[in-house]
């Protein structure tokens, strides 16, 4: 699954359940009742930013989640860096 969010993170194509079945199979994808053919959407619209903060990727392990600390730390340069275009208040 976060060979799948990373790779979701790194693209512009739509998510489907076909392209990501392991998202759509914990609910991370989710299928919008229209009128039109089914469409799939985030479950959140941050769930394509956490490849970058939230999971390291090594010839060894594979993909694995960050440890605690390490997460933390990304977050706060993250939220540093979007912090910088917001308007003051």
């Amino acid at each position: 699954m976060l060979s799948q969010l990373w790779e979701l993170g790194k693209t512009s194509a739509i998510p489907t359940p076909t392209r990501f079945p392991a998202l759509a199979a914990h609910s991370f994808i989710t299928e919008q009742l229209t009128e039109n053919p089914s469409v799939w959407k985030l479950s959140s619209p941050y769930l394509k930013d956490f490849w970058r903060i939230g999971i390291d990727v090594s010839q060894a392990y594979g993909f694995r989640l960050r440890p605690h600390q390490a997460f933390e730390a990304s977050l706060r340069a993250e939220m540093d860096t979007v912090a910088k275009f917001l308007p003051l208040a």
